[in-house]
């Protein structure tokens, strides 16, 4: 089966997780969860996935019902710490629900302004929070940042794993 980041499995006690930076491929099968490191395919390129590969993978445990720690677990071992000389920064857009991830905070494609990107990511309904020191009026958007009205930051709904693209002006 594909998933990006973690496979887990879980019961009424808990769970755990197998996290990767970059290999897709899980099973599942028997109580038992593996992760293919390589596929090689011979069509339609002959020469597919030779040479040298690098990638990591961790577990993490959970406890039940806490599927939002493997999500932020995923993205620690995808989206590393990397620390640098510089002016360090506050947190610039959290948000109250844990299952709320924010994907992506860039400029807006029209030059006018902040996009900040999120989803759902346990699939459930859920409404946060987004505190934002960005500023401005907020608007909400759809993927290709085009206005579908104002959006209330105190109070964003998601449906289960849906994308709420929010941009800030101003």
């Amino acid at each position: 089966m594909c998933a990006h980041k973690w496979v887990a499995t879980h019961d009424d006690i808990g769970g755990f997780a197998l996290l990767n930076d970059s290999k897709y491929g899980h099973r599942a099968k028997n109580g038992l969860l593996s992760l293919n490191l390589l596929r090689s395919p011979t069509f339609p390129d002959k020469t597919a996935d030779r040479g040298i590969h690098r990638f990591s993978y961790a577990f993490t445990p959970f406890a039940p019902g806490d599927l939002a720690k493997v999500v932020r677990e995923g993205y620690r071992l995808n989206n590393p710490l990397l620390i640098a000389d510089g002016v360090a920064l506050e947190r610039v857009a959290p948000v109250d629900d844990p299952a709320v991830v924010i994907e992506t905070i860039k400029p807006a494609e029209s030059g006018r302004g902040i996009v900040v990107r999120l989803y759902e990511s346990l699939g459930r309904p859920t409404t946060t929070a987004l505190r934002t020191t960005l500023g401005g009026t907020a608007q909400l958007t759809d993927l290709l940042e085009r206005s579908i009205g104002a959006a209330d930051l105190d109070r964003l709904e998601f449906g289960p794993f849906e994308i709420v693209t929010v941009l800030l002006e101003g």
